[in-house]
């Protein structure tokens, strides 16, 4: 099945959490800024009609990065249209792309602002969009945050793999 294919290239990296990063499984796709991911698309400010799912990535750790944007691809319709890596980044990016994108993927650290603050500026989105957090920092009271934010799920990046990509697919 796609999702445990995904969650194998994965399941190292977050089971090494806290620990100094030696290796890297895949290609570095983005750099570590906002950056359209569909090359194929004559102008990224708009939702490529070629993708299946259009994923928004907040998440400010590149190794992560490196290793979820792959994985989200080997789910065969999953798409990072693009990264950030703090919260105002996010915002700016999301209110510049009202209705393009799909599912939301958001770390509750970032470099600058908080995951939270993200999640509560979703809380007006299109009812085809989803939010899910995805963290190293699993606790019930983040999570219980999260979901009173808006989050339509709240994964451990660590634990919760299958789980986490289970949603991705799931469209309903």
């Amino acid at each position: 099945m796609r999702r445990s294919h995904a969650s194998a290239h994965l399941s190292w990296a977050f089971s090494c959490s806290g620990v100094r990063w030696d290796l890297v499984i895949g290609d570095s796709i983005l750099p570590s800024h906002i950056l359209s991911a569909h090359s194929h698309c004559k102008d990224s400010n708009y939702r490529c009609e070629m993708a299946g799912l259009s994923v928004f990535l907040v998440e400010d750790n590149k190794q992560i990065r490196d290793h979820l944007i792959p994985a989200l691809a080997d789910l065969g319709s999953a798409s990072v249209m693009a990264v950030a890596e703090t919260e105002g980044e996010a915002i700016a990016w999301l209110a510049h792309h009202k209705g393009q994108w799909d599912l939301a993927v958001v770390d509750l650290f970032l470099a600058q602002g908080s995951g939270l603050g993200v999640v509560r500026w979703c809380q007006g989105r299109d009812r085809h969009q989803r939010v899910a957090v995805l963290t190293n920092y699993p606790t019930e009271a983040m999570r219980k945050a999260s979901l009173d934010a808006g989050a339509d799920e709240f994964f451990d990046k660590s634990t919760e793999l299958d789980e986490f990509f289970e949603f991705c697919l799931d469209r309903g």
